[in-house]
């Protein structure tokens, strides 16, 4: 048996949902992750993805099936090393993929086309089929959150609201009960913005975030004063949660280097 903190330190990966309205830089901050493989559902990231990043391994996803096949995939995989580093890879097909971070691009395209898988195409879906989805998206969260390797779910913004309409609260993009459930399944929750100053255009994420907005911080010890906001990239914000852990990081990642 293992003390708590000999368990997080062994781990040294993150769990990580980030959401906000199209154009915030959500796809953009998830290919400055280490040695990421893309899922992309939402086609028009790969522009994003191939000038942040050139050597992103990307699979375009074609349909539901599709995706999941890609799941089983990843979740035969194992951990390995790279360049000294902890990474993780598996079969795909014929090619066996090494990476450090697996992105899902985006999580709202997922749930979209089970809904379509399940309901056939149909105008209105039974209970059954809503049951169905949300099984599913369940059983994709905890499979993504129990492999010892980094995750990245991106989602659209949507919310919340009351009988009136008035907005209770912004959550991930979801049908149903999924955008309550889903955060659950993550160690972090951040919210993309895009901040315009007189100089320059920011795009950051806030993991504390004001208002109505559904936010967890990362699982930062006591002793980092971590910002409720932060451009750092998700390599930056490993090696500054595990100083002393073996972190997947890249040539540019620099730890303690949050500043927003």
């Amino acid at each position: 048996m293992l003390r708590a903190g000999e368990i997080f330190k062994a781990r040294s990966c993150l769990t990580v949902l980030v959401f906000g309205p199209s154009g915030t830089g959500k796809t953009t901050w998830s290919a400055k992750a280490p040695m990421p493989y893309h899922l992309l559902c939402e086609q028009q990231g790969l522009e994003s993805i191939a000038v942040t990043n050139p050597n992103s391994l990307v699979h375009m996803v074609q349909s539901y099936p599709d995706f999941l096949e890609k799941m089983e995939a990843i979740k035969r995989g194992v951990p390995c090393l790279y360049e000294k580093q902890p990474a993780y890879k598996f079969k795909s097909g014929d090619t066996t993929v090494v990476c450090q971070t697996v992105v899902i691009d985006s999580i709202t395209e997922v749930n979209e086309m089970a809904l379509e898988h399940h309901g056939k195409g149909k105008a209105k879906l039974s209970f059954d089929v809503w049951n169905l989805v949300q099984k599913d998206m369940k059983h994709i969260l905890s499979d993504l959150r129990s492999l010892p390797i980094n995750i990245i779910c991106l989602a659209l913004q949507g919310s919340e609201t009351d009988d009136e309409g008035a907005v209770i609260q912004y959550t991930p993009e979801m049908y149903g009960k999924a955008k309550s459930f889903a955060p659950r399944y993550f160690s972090a929750v951040g919210v993309s913005a895009k901040v315009r100053t007189k100089k320059a255009t920011k795009y950051m994420i806030g993991w504390d975030a004001k208002g109505k907005y559904v936010s967890k911080r990362p699982p930062v010890p006591e002793s980092i004063d971590f910002p409720s906001a932060t451009t750092a990239s998700l390599g930056s914000i490993l090696m500054t949660i595990y100083p002393d852990g073996n972190t997947p990081h890249r040539a540019v990642d620099k730890p303690g280097n949050l500043d927003a």
